[in-house]
């Protein structure tokens, strides 16, 4: 499993996400691509990727790990061998 390093003091949730669904899928947006979707009001996919932008107000904040995991679909995988691996019908 490859190791990413938060790119911006408040992207735990990114880099958490990006090793994730990086395991589970091969390959994963970089997480100012995150940032840029679920945080910024821009409609620019690359918003957060500037340097000027990306430690900013609009862009280095937290977020919801779950919410961005699920809209990525790995929660449900993950969930899904857990309840396997304890023996229940999924």
């Amino acid at each position: 499993m490859k190791f990413y390093h938060q790119q911006q003091t408040n992207w735990c949730w990114a880099a958490t996400t990006q090793i994730t669904v990086e395991h589970t899928r091969g390959n994963a947006d970089s997480q100012c691509r995150m940032a840029s979707r679920f945080i910024s009001n821009a409609n620019d996919p690359n918003y957060c990727c500037k340097p000027n932008t990306a430690s900013g107000a609009a862009c280095n904040q937290p977020w919801y790990v779950g919410q961005v995991m699920e809209n990525y679909g790995v929660l449900e995988k993950y969930w899904n061998q857990h309840r396997l691996d304890q023996g229940r019908i999924v």
